[in-house]
């Protein structure tokens, strides 16, 4: 069986001062590197703020998640997150495994 290729599209746009990184597709271990690269470099072009707007995204793995974890933890610009629902089923889901445990 050959293993699917997941694709995320990853778009950096400014625009009166406010960076948003926006992601449409699949978020997991084999572009994670791509999305905190993208949020680093918005950092650098933001003064305060960079939106990730994540409301795109139809699947997300544990890689993934971490990946938006990390980068709202980074030092730098505040990032707010705009998760697709895709990100909130996966939270419910481990937070629901967690409490099952």
């Amino acid at each position: 069986m050959v293993p699917l290729m997941r694709h995320l599209a990853v778009t950096v746009s400014r625009s009166r001062g406010l960076v948003t990184v926006t992601l449409d597709g699949e978020l997991d271990r084999t572009n994670a590197t791509d999305v905190r690269a993208a949020v680093r470099a918005a950092g650098r072009l933001a003064t305060h703020t960079v939106v990730l707007d994540a409301q795109g995204v139809t699947f997300v793995d544990a890689v993934g998640r971490r990946a938006l974890d990390l980068v709202r933890d980074a030092s730098g610009p505040q990032v707010i997150l705009l998760a697709s629902n895709a990100v909130r089923s996966f939270d419910r889901n481990v937070a629901h495994t967690a409490t099952a445990a």
